[in-house]
């Protein structure tokens, strides 16, 4: 594969990543708790981030 498309994957994964954890401290600075709504949400990107990162890292 060309080295530079590998370069921006590997780019996204980590993008993707950042995302993630900046969902969970943006959970948590409102009021210093994460609630079971919130929870539900962190889940469901974290399954959206985990499918995103296993289809991006597939290509070759």
């Amino acid at each position: 594969m060309n080295d530079y498309i590998q370069m921006q994957i590997r780019n996204m994964v980590s993008m993707t990543k950042t995302f993630e954890q900046a969902c969970e401290l943006a959970a948590m600075k409102n009021d210093g708790k994460i609630d079971a709504a919130e929870i539900k949400t962190l889940k469901k990107i974290k399954a959206a981030s985990d499918k995103f990162i296993k289809e991006i890292e597939s290509i070759k």
